[in-house]
């Protein structure tokens, strides 16, 4: 999918960059979200993201206001939000613009920050304890305690954006957002140089003395919350669709779950959290593009 990274631009900017690239006569699509919208980094070039990986039958041109590292709670607030609500309600004194779709990537790095410090509050807690026992606590504070609340803030920032098309002339439009697949706690960096940049969750967890697969667990147990609780925003009759990731996991399914021991460049994995081109596509053509070409 053709796509013009306008984060921050006012409407008749976002406008003119259409009309520029030669992409008036596209059906507009708006997709916010995180780095898996928003992938590559600048100084990374490469591997492209979700959104140029979706392909549909009619030509479509995604308004990108997605931001690597951006967060769920983040997009629903101040600019972020406003440029959101501008966009599909002409706020701040803009005009609309109309969208046949939403594409909503968001979450992943709320999880990341939040879940982390509960694990290392939850671990340096049990100062003492065998690291078997605070792992098994620490699972339990992920399913039935101190995570309920993040889960739940998380959740609930993703549905104020899928309510931000309310009111405009795209209320109609059709959300669909993803969820996150598993993925394998590693030192598998996006970058190593100039800077290196992750990885993410094996930094946050190593410190704290858990063994590779108790990382694994812990990190499957998050996004196995998550997914859970996110499917719970799926109503076809009011046109948001939540897609799941993990069924592609499946043994001998057409995305594999990332080994430890794997090292870049991987065949559907770019590092630690994000795929790369041929991950990209997996999904896309597996979810996003047969529910696409009926929507739009």
């Amino acid at each position: 999918m053709k796509h013009v990274m306008v984060a921050g631009y006012p409407n008749g900017r976002i406008l003119a960059e259409i009309r520029d690239r030669g992409l008036d006569r596209r059906i507009r699509v708006l997709a916010q979200g995180d780095s898996w919208f928003a992938f590559p980094l600048p100084v990374i070039g490469g591997p492209r993201n979700l959104v140029e990986a979706i392909d549909t039958r009619k030509a479509t041109v995604a308004i990108n206001l997605s931001i690597v590292g951006d967060t769920a709670e983040n997009m629903a607030q101040g600019e972020r939000f406003a440029q959101l609500r501008s966009i599909l309600a002409g706020e701040g004194g803009e005009e609309p613009i109309a969208v046949a779709a939403i594409l909503l990537s968001a979450g992943g790095n709320d999880l990341i920050d939040r879940i982390a410090d509960l694990v290392g509050n939850v671990t340096r807690g049990m100062k003492g304890a065998a690291r078997e026992q605070a792992h098994r606590r620490v699972l339990l504070e992920l399913t039935t305690g101190a995570a309920t609340a993040i889960y739940d803030d998380v959740v609930a920032h993703v549905a104020k954006l899928i309510a931000a098309r309310d009111g405009g002339p795209s209320s109609a439009a059709p959300v669909i957002l993803h969820g996150y697949a598993h993925v394998t706690p590693r030192d598998a960096p996006a970058l190593r140089f100039p800077i290196q940049v992750g990885p993410w969750i094996w930094r946050k967890l190593s410190p704290l003395g858990y063994t590779q697969a108790q990382q694994q667990q812990i990190a499957a147990r998050v996004i196995d919350e998550f997914n859970r609780r996110l499917a719970a925003l799926h109503d076809e009759a009011k046109g948001v669709h939540v897609l799941d990731l993990r069924p592609l996991q499946a043994p001998g399914g057409p995305l594999p779950v990332a080994d430890p021991g794997w090292l870049e460049p991987t065949t559907y994995w770019h590092d630690e959290i994000h795929l790369n081109a041929a991950g990209w596509d997996c999904v896309a053509r597996a979810l996003f593009h047969p529910l696409l070409d009926r929507l739009v």
